[in-house]
């Protein structure tokens, strides 16, 4: 059986999901804005060289890109609701 968290773990737990669920609802929604923010992100950050190359070249075969991320994005949002649903459950039926 579960230990029952303290209410502001699993608030916190909840509100701190929204935020990939929100980057994957852009991703899979609005993926040409988000594809051109990406790209405008990295020319604008500073990092490592190879490292912007790699990520820039990579970024730039659009269909590949929006293929891979809603793959990720769709694995990561399945992880993420089932970490939410664990915390409720823990939340109501924990000892």
């Amino acid at each position: 059986m579960f230990m029952k968290p303290p209410l502001l773990f699993v608030i916190f737990g909840l509100l701190a999901t929204l935020i990939p669920i929100y980057n994957a609802y852009k991703f899979w929604f609005d993926p040409e804005r988000y594809h051109q923010e990406t790209i405008d992100r990295m020319e604008s950050v500073p990092t490592h060289p190879s490292m912007r190359s790699f990520a820039l070249k990579k970024i730039k075969n659009k269909k590949a890109w929006i293929l891979e991320g809603r793959i990720v994005n769709a694995i990561m949002a399945i992880f993420l609701l089932g970490v939410d649903g664990l915390l409720i459950y823990a939340f109501i039926f924990g000892k």
